[in-house]
Formats: C-alpha cells, sequence, structure tokens
C-alpha cells in the first residue's frame, strides 16, 4: 500500500508542477504578444492629409513611347504628407504604378498613383479621392525624331 501511495504521490506532484509551468507562461506570453500588438499600432500612422504635387511632378510629357521603367524613374521618389493631423508635412517613400496597362495599351495618356507601405501608413477617412497622382502625356513621334521624356510642357 505504501509503494501505491509513493507512485500516487509522484504523479500528483508531476501534473501539479506541469500544471504550475503551463499556467505561469500563459501569462508571460500573452504579456509579450500584448506588446508587439502596441508596438507595432504605436509605429502605424495615419495619413490626414497631401501637401500635393508641383506642377513639375504632376504631369510628364514625352514625344513617343518610352519603356515604363524608364518614365518612372523621371517621378518623385517620395510624397508629403500630413501625419495624425500634424500641421508640418512629412515625407514618405512612395512606388508608382499605373492605373492602366501602360505596357500592353497604346494611349496618349495614362494616370500613375503612388504607393506606400500600409503597414506603417494607414489612409484616413475620406481622402482616397484626394490621392494625388501623376499624368503622362504622350505625343506622337514624328518621321525625324526619336522618343525623348520630358517635365515640362
Amino acid at each position: 500500500m505504501k509503494k501505491n501511495w509513493n507512485t500516487w504521490k509522484c504523479r500528483l506532484t508531476a501534473w501539479i508542477m506541469a500544471l504550475l509551468v503551463l499556467l505561469g507562461t500563459v501569462p508571460q506570453d500573452a504579456a509579450v504578444l500584448a506588446a508587439e500588438g502596441s508596438a507595432q499600432a504605436a509605429q502605424q500612422q495615419t495619413i490626414t492629409g497631401f501637401a500635393g504635387l508641383s506642377g513639375e511632378q504632376s504631369e510628364i510629357h514625352i514625344t513617343g513611347r518610352v519603356s515604363e521603367d524608364r518614365l518612372l524613374a523621371k517621378m518623385p521618389e517620395s510624397l508629403e504628407v500630413y501625419l495624425n493631423g500634424s500641421s508640418e508635412p512629412t515625407s514618405i517613400p512612395v512606388t508608382w504604378h499605373s492605373i492602366g496597362d501602360y505596357e500592353g495599351t497604346n494611349y496618349y495618356s495614362y494616370g500613375y498613383t503612388p504607393q506606400w507601405d500600409t503597414d506603417t501608413y494607414t489612409l484616413g477617412a475620406g481622402l482616397s479621392d484626394e490621392i494625388p497622382y501623376v499624368a503622362v502625356f504622350i505625343k506622337p513621334v514624328s518621321n525625324f525624331k526619336g522618343a525623348s521624356i520630358s517635365s515640362s510642357q
């Protein structure tokens, strides 16, 4: 009988220790997850306005078609925005994406919209119609000229 009591006592102690270890790490894991979530939320900022693009940046005129890579190289690498209701503009990095299919079509004008890191910057409510864009205008090539690109008219 004493042997059975020792075996039962040993198993009970093991279960209690396992339960304590399990319960002891759950609050710690939850605290780590909460800290990671609040750190990510603290890093994310809201775009509350746009400073806009200058006339030179908002329109590109080209003669003849050029590669999209060459065209994108003429566009701004950053955009001036207002973050979290601030009155001072902040520059954020952007890439530009054609509204239509530049490479697969042959139109005379195209629009390009900026895209930014959405994990870091979110667009404030009601601003989707105020996002600046770059307008690209293509003039036909004459028989004597090759393709060229310019930011001014």
